[in-house]
């Protein structure tokens, strides 16, 4: 499956500081500092970003009375973070930045360039 651009559209309030943002408050990580020794990182630069490889097990399925919407808990127990590095000629390309390239909206493909 490719990956999916998970942003939400409008943004609403989310997290415990009810801050804005984009994504949904689940799909953000909390890693401590025991987690980032772990994984090799000392201390992440906010907006620096890192491709995830990361394996889950289902832990529990929600599915509210008389509704189809179903919903599930998946927790991580594995994760690799591996740094995004600049591509020549791209230094001010993101990895979401080329992923949007192939993907650009949550529930199919709406455009597909170069391939």
């Amino acid at each position: 499956m490719p990956l999916v651009d998970m942003k939400e559209d409008p943004y609403e309030p989310v997290g415990p500081s009810g801050a804005e943002c984009c994504y949904p408050y689940g799909l953000q990580l909390h890693l401590d500092a025991d987690d980032l020794e772990k994984l090799g990182l000392k201390t992440p630069v906010a907006g620096q970003e890192y491709h995830i490889t990361a394996v889950g097990q289902v832990v529990g399925t929600h599915l509210p009375a008389g509704s189809e919407d179903c919903a599930c808990d998946i927790q991580i127990t594995m994760l690799e973070l591996i740094p995004e590095a600049p591509h020549p000629g791209e230094e001010n390309e993101t990895a979401a930045d080329e992923m949007r390239e192939r993907v650009v909206t949550k529930g199919g493909v709406k455009s597909v360039i170069g391939g």
